[in-house]
């Protein structure tokens, strides 16, 4: 079960990161990654993409491919809605960046809102599922690992946009836990790979 939702969210992934190349209403999305300088090799290599605006845009490219609908819903990636039996993307009109456990396997998905003043929530999280818990992973330890055991250091942010251009610029021991406080799952992930850890949270007014 757990191998198929791992097939379910890769193919989510590819779906989203051909959309944001592609569709001319993902101008926007590719507008952002640009104003935030963000180039397409770390686009690509973080499989950065693009949830369209639409109901079930997702649901109806995966149901091509032969994803059930009760796998759709196992993975998080539709909700169900409240008046018939039908069910409708649970990201729309967000960028979207896959999250993957330290396998390499795509587990999640955040998704950011692209417009400033919109009134629901900045970022959209994957439910808890059977291969996903927040609480468990860490954002960019695939691909951090090898360096933080090399430089026997792990540097800890905030966001998802924070790995990418902190790779992106040569600095690839970092890892986000993405607005989740710091778990002792997390910590255990990360002494794996070496005891020690610096944090670079945003600056923010004190609590």
């Amino acid at each position: 079960d757990k191998h198929r939702l791992h097939e379910v969210n890769l193919l989510a992934a590819k779906f989203f990161q051909a959309a944001l190349q592609t569709l001319p209403q993902a101008e926007h999305a590719r507008a952002y990654l640009q104003k935030r300088g963000v180039d397409d090799l770390t686009s690509d290599l973080f499989k950065i993409g693009y949830a369209p605006d639409g109901w079930q845009s997702l649901t109806d490219a995966l149901m091509k491919k032969d994803v059930s609908v009760d796998e759709l819903l196992r993975a998080g990636l539709v909700s169900k809605r409240e008046r018939d039996d039908g069910v409708y993307d649970r990201f729309r009109d967000r960028l979207m960046f896959p999250i993957l456990d330290v396998q390499g396997n795509v587990v999640g998905f955040t998704g950011r809102v692209l417009q400033a003043d919109a009134k629901e929530a900045k970022y959209v999280n994957t439910p808890e599922t059977s291969v996903y818990r927040k609480s468990a992973v860490l954002y960019g330890l695939d691909k951090a690992k090898g360096e933080i055991r090399r430089a026997d250091l792990a540097v800890l942010v905030e966001g998802n946009m924070d790995v990418a251009s902190s790779h992106q610029f040569g600095v690839t021991n970092v890892v986000a836990c993405s607005g989740t406080a710091l778990t002792s799952e997390q910590l255990h992930l990360l002494k794996r790979f070496t005891t020690n850890l610096a944090i670079a949270f945003d600056a923010g007014p004190m609590a």
